[in-house]
């Protein structure tokens, strides 16, 4: 049986021996491998299986670091993240301002200009956008924002837009009545 067959069949994940803190394999499904009698091939492959896992893991932490990296990359995005957020931030110190002092001490209200952000930034518009829909509580909709925001890091923004609205939209169309 190869290698990647076994983690798969037998659900075997890298762990840490809690006594000694030593790196180990956890066979979660031990039960099919003791029916299929394979618990002794799983132990002659232990280094194999460490190894193939720690590849797949190198592979998987190489991916996100790139998703991140291509993310962070669009223009805009934490400028208009960092503004949304101070803004945010002011209501939050106004409000809680009426507890003691009435509106009192409070900095003066930030002001930008998200017009002209959303004008000069459109990239990371479409992918706040598509963000939003992707958190969505309906699984569809969140669905819908999820395949947007991943054209959105990866390909042409505009069109994954276009198309997240046209989709919502259908979907909108086709619950109308529910």
């Amino acid at each position: 049986m190869e290698i990647k067959e076994m983690v798969d069949r037998y659900n075997i994940t890298l762990g840490v021996n809690p006594k000694t803190g030593n790196e180990c394999i956890a066979v979660h499904a031990m039960d099919r491998a003791k029916k299929e009698k394979k618990v002794d091939e799983i132990k002659a492959h232990v280094a194999e299986i460490k190894a193939y896992l720690k590849a797949e893991k190198e592979e998987e932490d190489r991916k996100w670091q790139e998703r991140k990296d291509k993310i962070n990359a669009i223009p805009g995005l934490k400028e208009i993240k960092a503004a949304r957020l101070d803004l945010e931030r002011w209501h939050d110190e106004f409000e809680d301002s009426f507890r003691d002092v009435g509106g009192l001490g409070v900095r003066a209200k930030p002001q930008y200009d998200f017009a002209a952000m959303y004008a000069q930034y459109p990239r990371a518009v479409a992918y706040l956008k598509a963000e939003a829909e992707s958190n969505k509580n309906n699984y569809r909709l969140s669905a819908i924002g999820k395949k947007a925001l991943e054209e959105v890091i990866y390909g042409d923004y505009q069109k994954a837009i276009e198309t997240m609205e046209e989709e919502i939209k259908a979907f909108v169309e086709e619950h109308a009545c529910d």
